[in-house]
């Protein structure tokens, strides 16, 4: 009953998008693991009474999404202000990064929002709505507009340029 054979040991997080595109999240150093029982990281030959056998497991936890990775995120800490933010501009000037908010968009790809919470990748399409005249914050914010832009993108009808 060792934790290399149980079904709550993992040695690696990763995360599939509906892209096809994957992001490994974390790996554990060579011949240990994260126990979800006990919350903490074990060696492969560690054994405890909450083992639960398990057949063909990779000990890989995988985490679906929708999207590609650029148009996943959650929000967090500035990495300017720590977090602090601007409540009092008299005493403090605003943060450049998050204008005073002390949050900013972490995608999962790696990007951390600027001031304009976009990802360059939503930055361009939104560019060339406007381009074609649309103009409305209903339709620069919709996903699904967004999303048919890049189809069009993928089909070649745009013609030069890379997103």
């Amino acid at each position: 009953m060792r934790c290399s054979d149980c079904a709550h040991w993992s040695i690696a997080r990763k995360t599939i998008y509906g892209d096809g595109s994957e992001i490994e999240n974390g790996r554990c150093q060579q011949g240990r693991g994260d126990c979800e029982v006990l919350n903490q990281q074990t060696t492969w030959d560690f054994g405890c009474t909450s083992f639960q056998a398990t057949d063909n497991w990779d000990h890989v936890v995988v985490t679906r999404k929708q999207g590609a990775p650029w148009q996943n995120w959650k929000m967090g800490p500035c990495p300017d202000c720590k977090g602090v933010g601007c409540h009092m501009v008299e005493l403090r000037p605003a943060c450049g990064h998050c204008l005073g908010v002390g949050q900013v968009r972490y995608y999962d790809d790696g990007y951390i929002a600027d001031k304009t919470w976009d990802h360059p990748k939503e930055k361009e399409i939104k560019k060339r709505l406007r381009e074609r005249g649309i103009t409305d914050s209903a339709s620069l914010n919709n996903p699904g507009e967004i999303l048919a832009e890049f189809r069009k993108r993928d089909e070649g009808l745009f013609e030069g340029g890379t997103l």
